[in-house]
Order: structure tokens, then C-alpha cells, then sequence
């Protein structure tokens, strides 16, 4: 499973590695725009079942069925718009 989660965002207001101080006065705001939709989905189930017969005497007659059922579901997602 990947997880991508630990995308950053700086806005054009805020200091850069190449401008030291937030240009607050005369930001750039041209295509500022932020998205990260992230989902993860995950889903099993396991079943199993076991069948018993038997006969006694020719006249009787036992059958026993057993069976065993497991889900799993997690679901998470997020959604950032900026």
C-alpha cells in the first residue's frame, strides 16, 4: 500500500528557499491552487465450512455443519481544496 500523504503546500505569500521574506505587500497570486483527494479502501472476507456425516447402525444418521465468517473494512479518505 503507498501511502502519498505528506504533500506540502506553500502559498505564494509565505517564504521560499529562493525569497527568504513573504512578499505580503505585493503577493503573487497567480495559479494558486491546491488539491490532494486521497482515498484508500480496503475490503476482505473469509469464510469457511465444514460438513460431518456419520452412520450408525445403518438406522441412524448424524451430519454436522460448522462454519466460520470474517470481514475486514476500512475505508478512510480526505480532501483538501485550497
Amino acid at each position: 500500500m503507498i501511502d502519498n500523504r505528506r504533500n506540502i503546500y506553500v502559498p505564494a505569500t509565505l517564504p521560499t528557499s529562493g525569497n527568504q521574506a513573504a512578499n505580503l505587500s505585493n503577493p503573487i497570486l497567480n495559479n494558486i491552487d491546491a488539491r490532494q483527494p486521497s482515498s484508500t479502501n480496503l475490503n476482505w472476507v473469509w469464510e469457511n465450512t465444514a460438513t460431518y456425516h456419520r452412520t450408525f447402525a445403518t438406522n441412524h444418521q448424524l451430519t454436522l455443519l460448522a462454519g466460520y465468517s470474517a470481514q475486514y473494512n476500512q475505508t478512510e479518505s480526505s480532501t483538501v481544496l485550497g
